[in-house]
């Protein structure tokens, strides 16, 4: 059994949801146990596969740092992604990455959103403390900016790839 970080209810490790919250759970054991490659191994383009033929209009799949089991998520109605905390009252994210030592790594508790308007993939950066990039170009705060296929956000120092559903 394991936590969710949001509502604190106990939920069988293997869960990706948490069935009373709805909070994604990247930290269950069911996404991290073979799905992390070790240091050294090159993390080139053709490893980003696991989402090819499975996602559809409004959904994207994120890779965090060196996972690649990716995170399937549809953004229709914006998700947000940061670390959760054991404070009850606290806004918690859509995708907590608190798995991927978030917190040591400068990421805030509501880093970023991504939102899906008019058939494109934004992202909005919300005056995250450490910044936000996006292919190398750091985000000016609370101003939507375009998401390409494969496009590298970095949240402070945690590396996070987006991959967007074949057009």
């Amino acid at each position: 059994m394991i936590t969710c970080p949001t509502c604190g209810s106990q939920i069988p490790s293997q869960s990706t949801t948490c069935p009373v919250c709805g909070t994604i759970l990247i930290e269950s054991t069911a996404m991290l146990s073979d799905g992390l490659l070790p240091p050294g191994v090159d993390t080139s383009q053709e490893l980003y596969s696991a989402h090819l033929g499975k996602l559809t209009e409004g959904q994207v799949a994120i890779y965090i740092e060196n996972s690649f089991v990716p995170l399937i998520i549809d953004i229709r109605k914006g998700a947000t992604i940061g670390r959760s905390s054991l404070n009850s009252g606290e806004i918690a994210p859509t995708i907590a990455v608190n798995a991927f030592d978030a917190f040591n790594k400068g990421v805030s508790r509501i880093h970023v959103t991504l939102i899906y308007q008019n058939g494109q993939v934004m992202i909005v950066d919300e005056y995250a403390t450490n910044g936000t990039w996006l292919d190398g170009a750091r985000l000016d705060p609370m101003k939507p900016t375009p998401v390409k296929n494969g496009s590298e956000i970095v949240l402070s120092k945690l590396r996070v790839r987006i991959f967007l559903p074949a057009p």
